[in-house]
């Protein structure tokens, strides 16, 4: 298994304003309401909620309750090493998004991700940013497929190499 090191912050821009934005590791940040809120109102909205949620919850709303499971589960993976979540982090609006890469066996890992439809732009940025650090931190992406700006939620091969291949339309 490959051992993962990501910064604890990654800079980037959002595609449309060229606002400032960061990815954080999930066990660098500071759970409290807001961030509570934020993760549970982004789950609710309808895209990721139909893609993520809706099925797994039958129907009954994402919950505060919901929000702290995923972000104790979000934390523990990087301290154990199991998965590896990153937010998107606009300094005025809090979180905006999360990226995670689902495996440290990154021969078969993948990435997901959710964002908030209310602020698009991000996470392609977002995507490159973790792709950069990756890279820089020595380990490297070999394929990343295409990412449609109309979802709200993809999984993405990741796998290891010297560097990124883009495939798409970025």
């Amino acid at each position: 298994m490959n051992e993962i090191h990501f910064p604890e912050k990654a800079c980037f821009k959002n595609h449309f304003d060229e606002r400032e934005l960061h990815l954080s590791r999930a066990d660098c940040i500071e759970i409290d309401p807001t961030v509570r809120e934020r993760v549970t109102s982004i789950c609710n909205q309808t895209a990721v909620y139909q893609n993520l949620f809706q099925e797994r919850l039958k129907s009954a709303r994402y919950t505060l309750s919901d929000a702290d499971e995923f972000l104790a589960w979000a934390s523990a993976g990087w301290k154990l090493g199991t998965h590896f979540v990153l937010f998107i982090i606009d300094d005025q609006l809090g979180i905006v998004g999360a990226i995670d890469i689902k495996s440290a066996e990154l021969d078969n890992a993948e990435i997901g991700y959710w964002a908030d439809s209310d602020y698009p732009g991000n996470v392609t940025n977002a995507v490159l940013a973790m792709v950069d650090s990756a890279i820089e931190t020595g380990l490297g992406i070999r394929r990343i497929n295409h990412i449609s700006a109309s979802s709200a939620m993809h999984i993405i091969p990741l796998k290891p190499s010297l560097a990124p291949v883009l495939d798409g339309i970025w």
